[in-house]
């Protein structure tokens, strides 16, 4: 999360009168991340203080919006601890605000974990099998915004920013994902970007899932493959096997992995870490990006 548009007293007072949630008494902007632009919003109604998050949606047309409101309500309907929209007084799930969609989220309790251990690795994996299982029998379509042509055009773009060997890698990756893209392995909504700082947790429990705006329409290992990323690792950016083997475990409490995606794991690995390798790539020019992408580099590397 970030903030890339200023928000004054007066806009968020505006932005509180469409909804019944009482009188603004404080808010803060939240500085961390690196795409929509978030706010801490506290009011205070019959003397009971509430907590907020304002998000002004950067990534994101108002057309697209709906997929992400009716996502993110679904799941919190089945009980998943997914901050659905607050509705305005007319019952609208998100609104307009500095002529950009702007969301009303209950702030969730808990924080983020930096050193989550093989329990903590279990628990997000429940999860994401739970997210995956609970959204099978939906409807809800969105194209992937991150296929192998996405790739391809993304490391033309940032040519000089590799060296040689690096660009060969991710053509690698990009040329094995095309390939799969065509394979009948399951598919469904993901969502995309399940990393530490998109989950809260209180003690051992996951209390938060957060930032849905890279759910899409792709291949449920994919997005088991971008969470063992980011969740197993140890600090050499090496894969923690323990680690990932009981994310692994809490998945299939819910939702069994076919035969074939088990031995598709290790390039969908390979694949995730290329594809976020390219996305911090694009956010600037080496020394500053925001988030630096030889993280992911050296990870895809590890796994060779």
């Amino acid at each position: 999360m970030a903030s890339f548009t200023s928000l004054h007293k007066k806009d968020i007072e505006n932005f509180l009168a469409l909804f019944d949630v009482g009188e603004l008494s404080s808010f803060q902007e939240i500085v961390a991340g690196i795409e929509n632009t978030n706010y801490f919003v506290n009011t205070t109604k019959y003397d009971l203080e509430q907590q907020f998050v304002l998000t002004l949606v950067e990534v994101a047309s108002f057309s697209e919006v709906p997929f992400y409101t009716n996502l993110t309500t679904h799941l919190a309907n089945y009980g998943l601890p997914v901050p659905a929209p607050v509705l305005t007084l007319d019952g609208m799930p998100f609104s307009n605000l500095k002529n950009k969609p702007a969301l009303f989220l209950p702030k969730l309790p808990g924080a983020h974990l930096q050193k989550p251990n093989a329990e903590h690795c279990r628990e997000v994996g429940r999860i994401l099998g739970l997210m995956h299982s609970t959204l099978l029998s939906s409807s809800y379509q969105m194209d992937n915004p991150y296929n192998a042509d996405w790739m391809y055009t993304a490391i033309e773009k940032t040519d000089n920013q590799f060296e040689p060997e690096l660009k060969q890698l991710l053509l690698h990756c990009t040329e094995q994902y095309e390939i799969l893209e065509t394979s009948t392995l399951p598919r469904g909504i993901i969502h995309g970007d399940l990393f530490r700082d998109n989950i809260l947790f209180s003690d051992k429990k996951i209390t938060g899932v957060l930032d849905f705006f890279h759910a899409c329409t792709d291949f449920l290992i994919m997005d088991v493959a971008i969470t063992i990323n980011d969740w197993c690792q140890d600090q050499d950016h090496m894969i923690n096997s323990d680690k990932a083997a009981s994310l692994l475990m809490g998945y299939e409490l819910t939702r069994p992995l076919e035969q074939e995606e088990k031995l598709q794991m290790p390039v969908f690995q390979r694949i995730a870490a290329a594809r976020f390798a390219l996305t911090r790539s694009l956010t600037g020019q080496p020394g500053n990006h925001l988030k630096d992408p030889m993280e992911c580099l050296t990870l895809l590397q590890s796994m060779l």
